[in-house]
């Protein structure tokens, strides 16, 4: 068991990074986060209203996979962008959809730094806020090009983030608070 769930399934892509982003020996950057943590940093529900047409045959094939022990070949990826501290689910989120369906308690997941996009998203309100543990060795401001999950949301996963409505209004009573 890893600390956030079983271990790796043996067809899960493992990534690592080149230096600092990595945990042990192997420098992977792949772990689990709770499903119910990366659901605020969605783009849109792929099976909602907005949905492309094609994005349910794509999510029944994913939970095919889950309920046949093939499970999430690639983890998701979280972009997101340190000076800004937003994040999103940039890629996987039909896997992720298929994994809220199928119950799936944690998801393999890898953070990428992404200054461009993640605050271009962030003004699309898509996405969340998160803040970011140091990063061993390195220096304050600095957030490596691929990170292990652990830095955004806890060792244990117990870190959610704020969806960017939780955000806004907690901007919105901070600036009460200093008015009152």
């Amino acid at each position: 068991m890893t600390n956030l769930g079983p271990q790796f399934h043996p067809n899960v892509e493992h990534y690592r990074d080149g230096g600092l982003g990595g945990v042990g020996e192997d420098h992977s950057v792949v772990g689990f986060v709770p499903t119910k943590h990366l659901l605020p940093l969605r783009e849109y529900e792929r099976a909602g209203k907005d949905a492309n047409p094609q994005s349910r045959a794509v999510i029944n094939s994913i939970r095919d996979d889950i309920r046949s022990g093939v499970g999430i070949k690639n983890p998701i990826t979280v972009d997101y962008d340190h000076t800004s501290q937003w994040a999103y689910v940039g890629e996987g989120n039909h896997r992720l959809q298929a994994a809220i369906e199928e119950g799936v308690p944690v998801v393999p997941t890898r953070v990428v730094r992404s200054p461009y996009s993640a605050p271009r998203r962030k003004a699309e309100g898509v996405g969340g806020h998160v803040t970011h543990d140091p990063i061993p060795g390195a220096p304050e401001d600095y957030f490596p090009s691929d990170a292990h999950p652990k830095y955004l949301f806890g060792e244990k996963g117990e870190r959610a983030p704020l969806s960017a409505h939780q955000f806004k209004q907690k901007q919105v009573d901070d600036i009460m608070d200093l008015l009152r």
